[in-house]
């Protein structure tokens, strides 16, 4: 069975606080309700930074965190359809498999669980993988606009590095409330070589380039998109207190960079041998390299460093930039 929580979800707030169930090796469901606001003011629960980012004249979403499930055991979780493969070495799913069971689980089991949610993710250890994609490079999946509909009301996320597991949750929820890629269909005024986070191209973070803000922003395309499928979604709510105040404030005292060092970080990327292998740079943010577990020689993969994590006297870390400690 697995373990079900309900107010200590908010430990996994901002979706960047994976530590705590990154050890699961099958996953953890995040259900969540979205919160449309067109206008007024925000009255601030539970928000995800990336949707808090968006221009609050057009659209206010409040990604408010309801429940989560933390499966122990492949056997926890209701399979139908997918398998656990092994392909060079690594545990893997087929993703579309995965995903049908999911839609399964939130028809038959999270919809019976007293929590109305308008969206249930999945974050999984396991690779993610799909037969039509080269060099294995997926990351999540969501069914399009599928929001508030009971089985389309899902994602599946890899659980990786802190900045790729945020990018990916923010990017499939995105999906989810009806954006599709930019530079594609209704985006396709908005280019994909811009970067922001409905993009399909992976950000580049070369040091040697103009710093850009945009992987942690959505494009005026997905910002429209997600204003035409809301106004007809009738779960989004714009009243209610859904947590406890109380452990919500004591769960973000701190941020995920100052409750875990460098090396914590790199450990729960590589495994627990791993460390953070150089000094500190001034482009920490953008630049955090860890050792192979195996060798200890470092790795050539940069990591971006979780939010809040010091890169110099009373700096920390903030999308990306070393800013001052009352930046936020």
């Amino acid at each position: 069975m697995p373990i079900e929580c309900y107010y200590s979800a908010s430990k996994l707030s901002e979706l960047q606080d994976v530590a705590y169930y990154k050890d699961r090796k099958n996953g953890a469901f995040v259900t969540v309700r979205c919160v449309k606001r067109s206008n007024g003011q925000c009255d601030r629960i539970i928000v995800s930074l990336l949707y808090d980012n968006m221009d609050k004249s057009q659209i206010q979403i409040n990604i408010i965190l309801l429940h989560f499930y933390i499966f122990q055991t492949i056997e926890a979780f209701p399979q139908r359809h997918s398998t656990v493969k092994v392909r060079h070495g690594r545990e893997y799913i087929q993703v579309d498999d995965y995903l049908s069971d999911i839609s399964y689980w939130d028809i038959y089991v999270g919809s019976k669980s007293g929590v109305v949610h308008g969206h249930a993710m999945m974050f999984t250890r396991f690779d993610l993988y799909d037969e039509s994609i080269k060099h294995n490079t997926l990351r999540g999946r969501a069914p399009q606009s599928g929001v508030c509909d009971e089985g389309r009301r899902i994602s599946v996320i890899e659980s990786r590095d802190f900045f790729v597991t945020v990018l990916t949750a923010a990017h499939e929820l995105g999906h989810s409330l009806g954006a599709v890629h930019d530079g594609q269909g209704d985006a396709i005024s908005c280019p994909a070589g811009d970067l922001f986070i409905m993009t399909t191209v992976t950000p580049d973070f070369d040091p040697e380039k103009p710093y850009s803000r945009n992987p942690w922003l959505f494009s005026e395309c997905s910002v429209d998109a997600f204003s035409r499928v809301l106004k007809d979604k009738t779960c989004v709510q714009n009243k209610g207190t859904f947590f406890n105040w109380h452990e919500w404030n004591h769960y973000t005292a701190q941020t995920p960079g100052e409750a875990y060092s460098l090396d914590k970080q790199c450990q729960f990327i590589h495994g627990p041998l791993s460390k953070f292998c150089q000094d500190e740079p001034a482009d920490i943010c953008l630049n955090v390299q860890c050792t192979d577990p195996n060798t200890g020689e470092c790795l050539d993969y940069l990591y971006n460093a979780a939010r809040g994590t010091r890169c110099g006297n009373n700096m920390w870390c903030i999308e990306g930039r070393c800013v001052s400690k009352g930046s936020k």
